[in-house]
């Protein structure tokens, strides 16, 4: 790609062996496709629901379910078998869905292609399919026109498109066909190429296929998402296994206990039911319909708040999170800028201490500068509100600054038109426009500070134009560093008269008149000090990501005390000149980054993931989805369909004290779910602990499947809703334990004594009611059962008592509706 743009276009014809007029003959197209195949990003392919679906029936536990559904339907159990399939449906399809729709998620990706162009072939203007492009196509677009693969401009019309999804750059750039004679330049910089996806906002245009397919930018961008096999979505990976694990302990069980009866001349019919109950008692086969109502009571809860979760995993990762690698502005600090110092003539001045209405010496070349940051500035007045396309801040703190000092930039437009603009990007970090004045053209510039300096041959001092010397450098830099020292963002202003109305194709931005600097400061975010310390205490390091300069990264790095003792700062220049070893040994040391692009931040992401770290990242471009994919929670900010489709996360508050917030509600509410899981299987133990005590004392059946689907489906899950609710009041600080397949293994005292325990007492209840019917012992033996496994769930609140009125509310209900099962079966005599 990089020898494209310094060649003219009449050269890369030539070179790609077309022909602007005829374009390219169908040999030489069946050549090239032949040679290098369809204009085809290639994005792995999704698969589809049904095998999904079927993948999970292999599963043992579901193995295991099936057969009970099998023995039940063989054995006309019909009143058990329908609500079982209904169970392990919904348990199937909640682990399936999350997958599909993650696999559809990445076919947003071919949303980024267009699918008809129109080219020049064999003399005729034709449009044909997208992906039949070949290199050396000539290639015709028009307003609303998607980019069909990397061009290089021939002939344009006012071309104006948008290509933030290559560039990083969200707003219109004009492009024209001039080559470039510089050796080395970014991708933001090359006005002559177009890239893939980029959008034709205005204008038209000719250009050459110089890259398609897999060759493309975009296509490297999209490539780097697939390249680290990253594993995030774990939580119901790990749980499968975990059911897995006590479905082999199941196996042997139950084979044991139909080995016994077969040794005892039990019929076959009796020994495939009682398998088949033993199953579905000991399996806690409504495990993920807990999940599917909980995690639906939570994601709501948060959607209200303005959090939109992916799915329940991205909560478990957002639990472990120990490092915030995260923006300075809207994080850290508020979503203003206000200007505070100017300097002109060699002074550092005050912004308060400015009255244009004086008759200062240094009012003349203030009011110069304050014309170019108006002029220089795409904020938008609408309706009484200021506008920023670009959400550029300091554009806006510019225009709401000087408007304060009784300038106004919507009548100083009318009487200085603009003509056209040079935007600002990252690279070059100054931006450019050229205005009329009167009879002639004024070129306005602003930028970096040492950016701009170096197009300098003139200065302002005094409203009189002289040469710059050295000596004046020398003075500006130390300006800059004083006002940088003080924690403000410094941008340089400049200008250049024409007699003449200049075109793109000259270079605009040299032989500049430096006019001044001014300071912004960016305020902190109210109380960050204490949110530092917070998160500190959640045992979380945060780390600033800062377009500031190192000097006022430096400073904010203090006032907010992450820069303490040994931290230091990194710029993205000192990274891309860093060996990976290097850069490896310092990361844990470094409290702010400065500068950096998305690439140095998927090497950042590496490298903290590599030192163990859980790391949260956010970004709102389609050129941050590599290092918001590698993060183990990525935040999607911004407008993008496609990064929020494809990210973990979307907060519509995105301050530094909101993501603290949600991160302790995610260590809450894992810390509960926890709980519910470890109750879950306390539960399936004591209902097989009671059926092998009441089948070794001589009772038949007491506990029958409907019986333990009863259990399974009310009894435990509103008392698993129970303790969900309750989650906020959880005391924890702390990154609480993953939940994972060795959850039942650190936890199987706990379990074997509870359910045991649980179990003794309903067994107890019926040795005393032995004199009553069967039916009537039985069925309050059943209800103690229940009414033990209620309050037992009690015990993992944080009190006597759950703290959440809605937890006891369900308690309650819970309690009533055992009540109500005893009172019908004591009046029936029977039990249901």
């Amino acid at each position: 790609m990089t020898e494209w743009y310094s060649i003219s276009w009449n050269d890369v014809v030539k070179k790609l062996n077309s022909n602007v007029y005829s374009g390219l003959n169908d040999d030489k197209i069946e050549e090239l496709q032949r040679l290098y195949g369809k204009n085809i990003i290639n994005i792995p392919k999704s698969k589809n629901f049904i095998s999904m679906f079927l993948i999970q029936l292999g599963k043992l536990w579901v193995i295991l379910l099936l057969i009970s559904l099998i023995i039940f339907l063989y054995l006309g159990e019909i009143k058990v078998f329908v609500p079982l399939v209904l169970i392990l449906f919904l348990n199937v399809l909640f682990l399936v869905k999350d997958e599909y729709r993650e696999e559809k998620n990445l076919m947003e990706l071919e949303k980024l292609d267009s699918h008809f162009t129109t080219v020049i072939r064999n003399r005729k203007e034709v449009k044909i399919p997208s992906e039949d492009l070949v290199l050396g196509d000539i290639v015709v677009l028009n307003k609303g026109d998607i980019v069909p693969a990397d061009l290089r401009v021939i002939e344009s019309d006012s071309l104006k498109v948008k290509e933030g999804a290559v560039t990083g750059q969200g707003y219109t750039i004009e492009k024209y066909n001039t080559k470039i004679e510089d050796l080395e330049i970014s991708l933001s910089e090359m006005k002559n190429i177009l890239f893939k996806s980029s959008v034709i906002i205005e204008g038209s245009v000719t250009a050459i296929v110089v890259a398609a397919g897999m060759d493309t930018q975009i296509a490297n961008i999209i490539s780097m998402l697939f390249e680290e096999k990253t594993e995030k979505y774990m939580l119901k990976d790990k749980l499968q296994k975990l059911m897995n694990n006590f479905s082999k302990m199941v196996v042997i069980v139950t084979t044991a206990i139909a080995i016994f009866d077969f040794l005892i001349k039990k019929n076959l019919d009796y020994i495939l039911y009682n398998s088949a109950s033993i199953i579905i008692a000991f399996m806690p086969e409504n495990i993920f319909l807990i999940l599917i109502i909980t995690s639906y009571i939570l994601l709501k809860y948060f959607k209200k708040k303005g959090v939109y979760f992916k799915n329940l995993s991205v909560i478990q990762n957002l639990s472990q999170i120990s490092l915030i690698c995260d923006d300075k502005v809207g994080v850290f600090s508020q979503r203003i800028m206000k200007l505070e110092d100017v300097y002109v003539n060699d002074n550092i001045i005050n912004y308060n201490n400015i009255n244009l209405e004086d008759d200062s010496e240094n009012n003349e070349t203030i009011k110069r500068m304050f014309k170019i940051g108006l002029l220089c500035n795409d904020t938008k007045i609408i309706e009484g509100q200021l506008y920023n396309g670009k959400d550029d801040l300091t554009e806006i703190g510019i225009v709401n600054s000087v408007f304060d000092l009784g300038m106004s930039k919507k009548t100083l437009e009318a009487h200085e038109e603009r003509i056209f603009q040079i935007p600002f990007d990252r690279e070059r970090r100054i931006m450019t426009t050229i205005n009329r004045v009167e009879e002639n053209y004024r070129a306005n510039v602003k930028g970096a500070v040492d950016v701009l300096l170096s197009k300098c041959t003139h200065i302002m001092k005094n409203g009189i134009e002289k040469d710059i010397t050295e000596e004046d450098i020398k003075i500006i830099k130390n300006a800059d560093i004083a006002m940088s020292k003080k924690g403000l963002s410094v941008m340089a202003f400049a200008y250049r008269n024409f007699n003449y109305e200049p075109s793109l194709k000259e270079n605009i931005e040299s032989n500049l008149v430096f006019v001044g600097l001014m300071g912004f400061k960016n305020p902190l975010m109210p109380s960050i000090n204490n949110l530092i310390k917070n998160c500190q205490a959640m045992c979380i390091k945060p780390v600033i990501i800062t377009e500031d300069n190192k000097i006022t990264a430096e400073a904010f790095g203090k006032d907010i005390g992450i820069l303490r003792r040994n931290k230091s700062i990194l710029s993205g220049v000192e990274i891309d000149n860093m060996p990976e070893e290097d850069l490896e040994k310092i990361i844990e040391n470094v409290g702010v980054f400065s500068r950096i692009n998305a690439k140095d931040k998927v090497r950042i992401v590496k490298f903290y993931k590599e030192h163990d770290h859980t790391v949260l990242m956010s970004g709102g471009r389609i050129t941050d989805l590599p290092y918001l994919r590698m993060a183990n929670v990525g935040i999607a900010t911004g407008s993008s369909n496609i990064v929020k489709k494809l990210s973990d996360i979307t907060l519509m508050e995105r301050g530094f004290e909101n993501i603290l917030h949600i991160i302790k509600l995610s260590r809450k509410f894992m810390n509960s779910i926890r709980k519910v899981i470890i109750y879950t299987f306390i539960c399936c133990l004591c209902q097989f602990m009671y059926i092998l005590l009441t089948t070794t004392a001589g009772y038949k059946s007491l506990l029958s499947p409907l019986n333990i689907l009863w259990t399974n489906s009310i009894t435990v899950i509103l008392a698993s809703i129970s303790i969900m609710f309750d989650y906020q009041h959880e005391n924890i600080d702390y990154k609480p334990d993953v939940i994972d397949e060795y959850l039942l293994k650190n936890n199987l005292s706990k379990v074997l004594y509870k359910g045991i325990f649980i179990a003794s007492i309903a067994f107890i209840s019926l040795y005393f009611n032995k004199k009553a019917p069967i039916n009537i012992s039985g069925g309050i033996a059943y209800f103690v059962l229940n009414l033990s496994l209620i309050i037992y769930s009690v015990s993992f609140s944080e009190g006597h008592i759950f703290k959440n009125k809605i937890s006891n509310v369900i308690l309650l209900l819970n309690v009533l509706i055992q009540v109500g099962i005893l009172l019908g079966i004591c009046k029936s005599n029977i039990i249901v």
